[in-house]
């Protein structure tokens, strides 16, 4: 809170009466602080939720709660909604697409990393590839989240079609080797639902 002293001539008067002076209390409100630092503890939470929503999963999978294709299909389903969410957090300022765009950049690289072998990470290998192979990594969920990065840049918050490009790249990648209606609506119904919720 500021407090800013305004003092009018002495000379003059307002309503009759002389005024020596006005104080006014300024207060600014940032629940976040900056518009720097909302866009950075903005963009931590997605990256923290993204790595936690792996984790999680995992770990059902090792306790033999859920098998790896719910588990590869759940991690899926999940990240590109949370992602999402993670949009009314940034700051309305034109740099914060750029801050969450770095998000999904930052998978790209790994993604690109890990797939080709640059990198050893057993955990992301099986948490986003079919059958263990680290090359798929190059595929689908490379593919993903660059149309994530894209749509970020490109449509931020302005306009609502980013939930269907979403939930369309949301469904390709994630579409199961079965052939169930249930298994093939799920993913990208979750990311449209979410999608259009949160961008109307």
């Amino acid at each position: 809170m500021g407090v800013a002293n305004e003092l009018p001539p002495t000379g003059g008067s307002e309503g009759g009466g002389a005024m020596l002076g006005r104080i006014h209390f300024v207060t600014r409100v940032h629940p976040l602080g900056t518009h720097g630092q909302r866009n950075l503890l903005a963009a931590a939470f997605a990256i923290t939720g993204s790595k936690l929503i792996v984790q999680i999963f995992d770990r059902l999978e090792a306790a033999a709660i859920i098998d790896r294709n719910l588990s590869r299909k759940l991690v899926h389903t999940l990240a590109g909604p949370l992602f999402l969410v993670s949009w009314p957090l940034f700051a309305s300022n034109p740099e914060s697409k750029l801050i969450a765009a770095a998000v999904p950049f930052l998978n790209v690289i790994r993604l690109t990393l890990v797939g080709t072998g640059l990198v050893r990470d057993e955990r992301v290998v099986a948490a986003m590839s079919r059958t263990g192979d680290k090359s798929e990594l190059l595929r689908g969920p490379l593919f993903y989240v660059l149309v994530l990065f894209a749509v970020t840049l490109a449509c931020w918050r302005n306009s609502p079609i980013v939930a269907i490009i979403a939930a369309v790249s949301t469904g390709v990648e994630s579409l199961p080797i079965s052939q169930r209606l249930d298994d093939n609506l799920s993913v990208p119904a979750v990311a449209l639902l979410l999608g259009s919720t949160l961008l109307p």
